[in-house]
């Protein structure tokens, strides 16, 4: 115990301090049968008072005489201040173990401070304009059956917040009447609705120029199929629907807005999955609901592409523009507010599925245009900007095409022009309306802590070091 107590080894005691500690009793005894030479001063003692190697009486101190006994106290004393002298510079230099060890988890500590300070403070911003496209996500809203002056303020319009939407942000054409743009514009492609939106989804309406289809019966390919064949993700929304998640998903207006369901292959229980409800405010103008499509927004990993249709109070079919309007001047902050469009490469596409005027080209009766509200927002979205080509429902599809490397689905879409005008070459900040948050740097309350941890770090050290030299010295 005695020698652990000093951290000695065995054999260092063996062989120099064998039987000075003799007297503490036998314990040790089994060193002195040794045949190891011992210390000359030690030697010379041992003779001096009689006493052998290896002689028991050297082991237990019997019959040793007082002055044998002095003799060994003796001895025992010099070596024990010995072995303390030892020990007491085995501790300094433990202490100095320590110290360093002490430093160095400081400085970790503050390292580890300042990562988790400038961690959190480096902002996820839009990644830079690539090979990929202009978005990686995009979020479509399709409103009902009103043309694009029904809309713009800017020429007879009622809907005030989606003109000044289009204003901040880019609309397709600058136009007189629902039937004539002076720059560009965007036109339906069929009478009545369903037709437009099965165009949307398919490249063309197959010959289904009337309401009332469904369900899962055209056998062509259509806009779900080339995204999940590139590996991109998507969700299809639709305001108080019955069935969410499954393949009895019914919207309130059934297929006629939701055309997902007139397509066979979309019947499967994997692909139902994406068919989901969300819940409509309570009246267009009231605070915003939508919690579950705003939802998914907000989460870790959003779809590529989010669909919504809403029902026929909120996308201006029952209540017109201006209730149209009240129920997007709501939703749409929350959109461009939403994690996804604050971190993300994300657009925002609001369109009216048909106006009040006749459509060219075909398959829509008629010789004249129906041009329609169809804007763009999002951080990859030109600001202030009015759209110069020509652009239809299939112009939709050809964009979300062309901007992640799809096949085009007919001759409708190929031939169609996409609407990357609309795209900044590169990226913006999120929408200059609102609230925006200020720089984590600028923060006062940031700054001090920064400052009070590094200083507190450097005295801490400079005090350790003055007690370590003290110590030392």
């Amino acid at each position: 115990m005695f020698l652990r107590l000093f951290g000695l080894r065995r054999g260092r005691v063996r062989a120099c301090t064998i039987g000075r500690f003799l007297v503490l009793g036998p314990e040790l005894s089994l060193y002195a049968s040794s045949t190891k030479p011992l210390s000359s001063n030690l030697e010379a003692r041992l003779s001096v008072n009689g006493v052998r190697k290896g002689s028991r009486r050297f082991v237990d101190g019997a019959g040793l005489t007082i002055r044998r006994r002095e003799c060994f106290c003796h001895e025992f004393q010099t070596i024990f201040a010995w072995y303390l002298s030892r020990a007491s510079g085995m501790s300094r230099r433990i202490e100095g173990m320590k110290l360093k060890k002490t430093r160095k988890k400081t400085a970790l500590l503050l390292l580890s401070l300042m990562a988790m300070l400038v961690i959190p403070a480096t902002p996820v911003v839009p990644k830079a304009m690539g090979a990929t496209g202009s978005f990686d996500n995009l979020v479509v809203i399709l409103m009902e059956n009103n043309g694009y002056c029904d809309v713009a303020t800017t020429c007879g319009g009622s809907g005030s917040y989606e003109t000044s939407l289009a204003q901040t942000y880019s609309i397709a054409g600058s136009c007189q009447s629902d039937s004539s743009c002076s720059s560009g514009g965007y036109s339906g492609t069929s009478h009545p609705s369903e037709g437009n939106y099965i165009s949307l989804v398919g490249g063309d309406n197959f010959g289904h120029t009337s309401d009332g289809y469904c369900c899962w019966g055209l056998t062509h390919p259509n806009i779900v199929d080339r995204i999940e064949s590139a590996g991109l993700t998507w969700q299809a929304y639709a305001e108080d629907a019955s069935g969410s998640g499954t393949c009895s998903f019914d919207p309130p207006r059934h297929a006629d807005h939701f055309a997902f369901l007139t397509f066979k292959d979309m019947q499967t229980t994997a692909r139902c999955s994406h068919f989901l409800a969300t819940t409509s405010p309570s009246n267009p103008s009231g605070s915003a609901d939508d919690h579950e499509f705003l939802g998914s927004l907000n989460a870790p990993n959003p779809a590529n592409l989010t669909w919504l249709t809403p029902n026929d109070n909120d996308n201006g079919h029952d209540s017109r523009v201006s209730g149209g309007d009240s129920y997007l001047s709501n939703l749409v902050p929350l959109i461009l507010s939403s994690s996804l469009f604050k971190t993300h490469r994300a657009a925002l596409f609001i369109v009216y599925d048909e106006g009040n005027s006749g459509c060219n080209p075909s398959p829509c009766s008629g010789s004249t245009n129906d041009f329609l509200y169809a804007s763009w927002s999002g951080p990859v979205v030109k600001q202030a900007y009015v759209g110069t080509g020509s652009y239809n429902h299939y112009s939709f599809l050809k964009t979300v095409e062309t901007n992640w490397g799809l096949s085009s689905l007919t001759s409708n879409d190929a031939n169609a022009s996409p609407m990357t005008e609309f795209f900044a070459s590169t990226t913006t900040t999120s929408p200059p309306s609102g609230n925006q948050p200020a720089s984590f740097w600028t923060n006062p309350l940031v700054i001090a802590v920064i400052l009070g941890a590094i200083f507190a770090g450097i005295v801490y050290l400079v005090v350790s070091r003055r007690r370590s030299q003290k110590r030392s010295g």
